[in-house]
């Protein structure tokens, strides 16, 4: 579909990112591009992790971490 998505992770929880997307940006700080996918810092050593995929035809994500 069409608009804009926005995420809200924990900062202490590994976080992946799998984005297929159509037209439009991914907005993630904090977070690197490995193998395709958005990863946050704490991805490798964090004994929780959430993996998360998302699907925007035309539209932005935004993915804000907080504490």
């Amino acid at each position: 579909g069409a608009g804009d998505v926005g995420l809200i992770v924990p900062s202490d929880m590994g976080v992946q990112i799998s984005v297929i997307q159509g037209a439009g940006s991914v907005i993630a700080p904090g977070f690197t591009v490995v193998e395709g996918n958005y990863v946050n810092e704490a991805f490798d050593t964090a004994s929780l992790v959430m993996l998360i995929a998302v699907d925007i035809g035309t539209g932005d994500l935004t993915v804000l971490q907080v504490p």
